[in-house]
């Protein structure tokens, strides 16, 4: 392969990942240049291994759930804790 087909195919860009699971989706979205700034899911075992996983330091929640967090179950999430 070139380094040209290597290249990101997309420009930077941000995602919130809702329902997230252990973050297959988010690994994919993050190869393509993805940066994910708010993340949730109910099951807590699966927001462990996302958090191991993958880059959190670009989560931004607030009010308690904490910086690089992967939010709980989203009917308990502030409106303002999504990021526009």
């Amino acid at each position: 392969h070139s380094s040209q087909s290597l290249k990101k195919p997309f420009k930077p860009f941000t995602y919130c990942e809702l329902f997230s699971g252990i973050g297959g989706f988010g690994v994919a979205l993050e190869a393509l240049g993805g940066k994910c700034v708010f993340a949730s899911d109910i099951h807590e075992p699966a927001k462990r291994i996302y958090e191991q996983n993958l880059d959190c330091t670009s989560l931004q929640h607030q009010h308690g759930i904490g910086r690089g967090r992967v939010a709980g179950d989203i009917w308990n999430v502030d409106a303002q804790d999504i990021p526009p």
